[in-house]
């Protein structure tokens, strides 16, 4: 109530219509941004987010019965279920909503943790997406020339996958999956879940230093490079037929999403450059073009 009492005398009405109305109201009655899905999207979603920990949340799952009549279990499982069928009833649909009803699913996990006896059972989701993310540029590749993907600016940025790859993707990921089929092979002196833990660590590593950057790359490397390309112009810029918010970071200038007029530079799409525009191509890469309009 302070942070609300804080932001509506600073803000005023517009806090009101854009926090309360538009971020709130309109995000729970209809899909903003177009962030749409089915009833259904977080029973996919929600093992997505706890990959790792698949088989503990099937085994805590067949708990619930016998978690009822634990006070704290049952308020933690009563917030979960809560929180999931809110987020499934309203019309916006992001992965990260189902995160604020994990977090009491993170300490029934825990609590439920040694439930789970076998080790290759808690390991073998994340070799599955270990093996996934080794295949990931092979699978995007794939998808582009057996034409799966139709949008022709995804094409263009397709087209760059295996110039995306950072160095060290193969070896990094292999030596993860090697660690997690160890510790799934290996018995010894710690629990399935600590194993477990360490598999998750491993894939968490790769994760962030390789599939990210990777995947960052494919679909934003192009706006980043040619930000930093437009640094070198002084003409006023603007974004035709394209909206990407971090080209004005990259390019270290407010760039506002509008009609190109002649003597600006702009950012736009392969696919969205009207075929009678007189333009001087300054950055080209992907599906991404930096132009000057003449």
């Amino acid at each position: 109530m302070p942070w609300y009492a804080a932001a509506l005398s600073i803000h005023g009405q517009a806090f009101i219509d854009g926090f309360i109305l538009k971020h709130n109201v309109q995000r729970f009655s209809g899909a903003l941004e177009g962030h749409s899905g089915s009833m259904f999207y977080y029973l996919l979603m929600i093992p997505a987010l706890l990959l790792p920990w698949l088989a503990w949340l099937v085994a805590s799952l067949r708990q619930v019965p016998g978690d009822l009549k634990d006070p704290l279990k049952r308020f933690l499982w009563i917030w979960f279920f809560f929180v999931t069928v809110f987020f499934s009833l309203s019309g916006t649909k992001l992965p990260h909503y189902a995160l604020y009803g994990c977090t009491p699913l993170f300490v029934l996990l825990a609590i439920h943790r040694e439930r789970v006896k076998a080790a290759w059972l808690g390991l073998l989701p994340i070799a599955v997406v270990l093996v996934l993310f080794l295949a990931l540029p092979a699978l995007a590749d794939y998808a582009l020339h057996a034409g799966w993907v139709l949008d022709k600016y995804y094409q263009s940025q397709l087209s760059r996958v295996y110039a995306a790859v950072p160095h060290g993707y193969y070896v990094l990921t292999a030596l993860a999956l090697g660690g997690t089929l160890l510790a799934a092979l290996r018995t010894g002196y710690f629990s399935t879940h600590l194993r477990a833990l360490a598999g998750a660590s491993l894939l968490t590593l790769v994760l962030s230093l390789a599939v990210a950057p990777f995947l960052g790359d494919v679909l934003q490397g192009p706006v980043k490079r040619a930000g930093i390309m437009a640094r070198n112009f002084a003409e006023a810029g603007v974004q035709w037929n394209f909206h990407a918010p971090s080209f004005s970071i990259y390019r270290e200038q407010v760039t506002p999403p509008r009609q190109a007029q002649p003597g600006q530079i702009a950012l736009t799409r392969v696919d969205r450059l009207p075929a009678d525009a007189k333009v001087e191509v300054l950055y080209r890469e992907g599906g991404v073009l930096l132009v000057r309009m003449r």
